[in-house]
């Protein structure tokens, strides 16, 4: 999953809404067990938005070729598995 922003747009958090909407879609779907974001190392923007929904950071990996000239060429990779489904108020095992 990834999210450009026009730089007026930045800031009002149309990027974690709309993550946020999309994670909540894509769980909705039976086959979908866990969500990744990455983003390029130099872009701390886009890493406050995985960890602001609860993500968490899993590793790094190098992309080819980087996809932004002004990235770092390192991408952090963060995953999110699929919510355990309650039963009767508590979590499942």
């Amino acid at each position: 999953m990834g999210y450009w922003l026009h730089p007026a747009a930045a800031g009002q958090g149309i990027a974690t809404r709309a993550t946020a909407a999309l994670v909540t879609e894509m769980f909705a779907l039976p086959d979908v067990e866990y969500l990744e974001i990455t983003h390029d190392l130099a872009n701390t923007s886009s890493g406050a938005i995985p960890r602001r929904l609860g993500f968490t950071e899993v590793g790094s990996e190098q992309p080819t070729p980087p996809a932004a000239p002004s990235g770092c060429g390192i991408d952090v990779v963060w995953r999110l598995n699929r919510p355990t489904p309650h039963i009767n108020g508590t979590p499942a095992p």
